[in-house]
């Protein structure tokens, strides 16, 4: 059975083949393919995996063909449909391997094991806060850093998007916590044991001239002048690391949900000493204002920006 091909070139995505009447492809889970136009005619195929419940010719499934063909107009394998490949199973859909299957199973149990992030309470320990000390030895590292195979999976099997958006936003509900931020709410000053460092930490971040004097990078010295203490991670004037990651995730669900939840109103922390209202855009204008105040840019830890 041929698939059926969606235009980009038309607003709203129309069907084109092989009859717009009889979309066959939101039956059984047949692949659509949607159709970049160009002048020389259809030169690229996006795959598109949708659900497995035969939805049959309902316009949920139109809508949904379409939702999947106007955020995804860009080639994923240019040759499908030509003798191409791509990362094609024995029927010749797009899959996960059994590695990341394995993986984004247990990413799932993790995000679904209750725990409490608030204060008084503590991450599960499935979530690492030891791994690459000083910088790095967070929850809210191990978390964000799980996030990016998310928006990856979704491209490649996007029948799976409710499954990938609710991980996602558990994510999210963790990141805008006390221990989500226990760096910045927890780190005021200078550090006091940094005339202690080891050895190998002096050498790979500490000037020379500066050992013993000098915050190692993760230390977010909040408090510090010229910036006083300031107890919104977001709001801060520093801490780019955590808002930056924070906007990524975001986005990242917005994109492979398609869901404006995060873009209402939400608080963050919430402890009862310290709640900060933001939305997605809010976030993001922040970010603009502030990254368009100083040439150098925003920093992370206080006394510290990273150069990429």
């Amino acid at each position: 059975m041929a698939p059926c091909l969606l235009s980009l070139a038309a607003s709203p995505p129309q069907l084109i083949a092989p009859d717009p009447t009889n979309f066959v492809g939101c039956r059984s889970g047949i692949p659509v393919f949607a159709a970049a136009a160009t002048g020389q005619g259809f030169d690229f195929l996006v795959p598109i995996r949708l659900g497995l419940d035969p939805l049959g010719d309902s316009p949920k499934c139109r809508a949904r063909a379409a939702f999947f063909a106007m955020r995804r107009p860009v080639a994923i394998c240019s040759e499908l449909g030509r003798g191409g490949k791509c990362m094609q199973a024995g029927n010749g859909y797009p899959m996960l391997s059994g590695r990341s299957r394995g993986w984004l199973k247990y990413l799932h149990r993790k995000a679904n094991t209750p725990d409490d992030w608030g204060r008084g309470g503590h991450p599960s320990p499935m979530w690492d806060d030891r791994t690459t000390p000083p910088m790095l030895n967070f929850a809210r590292f191990d978390l964000i850093d799980s996030s990016y195979a998310m928006a990856l999976m979704a491209d490649t099997t996007p029948a799976w998007r409710e499954l990938y958006g609710s991980i996602l936003d558990k994510l999210l509900q963790r990141y805008g916590t006390y221990w989500g931020a226990i760096d910045w709410l927890t780190q005021i000053g200078h550090d006091p044991q940094r005339g202690n460092y080891p050895e190998d930490w002096n050498r790979l971040y500490i000037p020379a001239d500066r050992q013993g004097h000098y915050d190692v990078p993760g230390w977010t010295a909040n408090g510090t002048e010229p910036w006083g203490l300031q107890m919104d991670p977001i709001g801060a004037d520093g801490n780019l690391f955590y808002k930056g990651f924070f906007n990524l995730l975001l986005g990242l669900y917005r994109y492979v949900s398609g869901d404006d939840k995060w873009s209402r109103p939400f608080t963050i922390i919430g402890d009862g000493a310290n709640a900060f209202t933001y939305t997605h855009s809010g976030v993001n204008e922040l970010l603009t204002r502030q990254w368009a105040a100083r040439r150098e840019g925003c920093h992370c830890e206080n006394t510290k920006i990273w150069p990429y």
